[in-house]
């Protein structure tokens, strides 16, 4: 692995930044968090799109940054990263269009695609050592790849990227920034859980991700899924259905949806908000579920 441009990030609990790498050089320029980048950035073929993508959204696509902006508003853990290659940003953004900016309008873009997109070849959590496709914090996000990694990815690696940075995408940044119609959480009855599979579908839930948050077996709290963001009483968090609705319409084939379906409350839901999106916003969220790679 090359040192050059490796950070090794480590957020105190008093919020002190520690940063190691093969000498100081490596780290680049340290930014006060507050300044703005200037771009073009100089020194990728890719350079006039990433202008034209700050003139269009008003976000900035960053493959040269400094330390301290990089770790804003991330929680007191330990990443790694590698500065990318700039000559790979050209292919990174074609990638980022067929896994996250291409399923949206350019209205829901222009609104939730965050501030900073810092670009890395390599990103990972520094205390497990697990690959980490993406980094989200309040207004940026930190994403993996950016090197010549990206030609070899497989249509099944692609699809697992886009599974897992559009349920990251939801889950940390958009669900509670979108304002879903009320008419959704009307529907299912939020004060008490099932009690098996069956009766969560005909209640209007569905299982998140395989676990079945919304259902008691009878053995107490110890029993459901960690996934369940339930109280001790058995009441039901909203938040969590409408994400758990969200994560199948963008990572589930309209196949796959076919059995859940079946139930009316969960159709009457599904339908609520893929034609939400589809009028607010006029892009069809189900489409981020079917798509497929070659």
């Amino acid at each position: 692995m090359k040192m050059k441009n490796m950070v090794w990030a480590v957020v105190a609990a008093c919020g002190m930044f520690v940063a190691c790498a093969g000498n100081d050089d490596d780290l680049g320029p340290i930014l006060p968090m507050s300044q703005e980048y200037e771009l073009p950035q100089g020194k990728s073929p890719a350079d006039d799109r990433i202008v034209a993508f700050y003139e269009n959204y008003g976000s900035y696509i960053l493959y040269e940054y400094g330390y301290l902006d990089f770790m804003r508003d991330l929680p007191a853990t330990t990443y790694v990263y590698e500065l990318p290659d700039p000559q790979y940003v050209g292919e990174m953004l074609d990638f980022l269009q067929d896994v996250w900016f291409g399923f949206y309008s350019d209205e829901f873009n222009k609104e939730f695609i965050p501030y900073k997109l810092f670009l890395t070849q390599r990103l990972v959590n520094g205390v497990s050592g697990a690959d980490m496709p993406i980094l989200t914090s309040k207004n940026a996000i930190r994403l993996n790849y950016c090197s010549d990694t990206l030609s070899t990815f497989s249509p099944a690696d692609k699809l697992s990227i886009k599974n897992t940075l559009q349920i990251l995408l939801w889950g940390n940044l958009w669900s509670d920034e979108v304002d879903v119609p009320d008419d959704f959480f009307a529907v299912s009855d939020y004060s008490i859980m099932a009690t098996s599979e069956t009766e969560a579908r005909m209640k209007g839930f569905i299982a998140d991700r395989g676990n079945e948050w919304s259902v008691d077996y009878g053995g107490g709290w110890d029993d459901w899924s960690f996934f369940a963001a339930a109280s001790r009483s058995g009441a039901l968090d909203s938040m969590t259905d409408l994400k758990t609705y969200l994560y199948a319409f963008v990572s589930r084939t309209s196949a796959e949806w076919e059995a859940d379906l079946r139930y009316p409350l969960v159709k009457q839901k599904y339908d609520i908000l893929r034609n939400f999106f589809l009028d607010e916003y006029s892009f069809d969220i189900q489409k981020v579920g079917d798509a497929t790679f070659e």
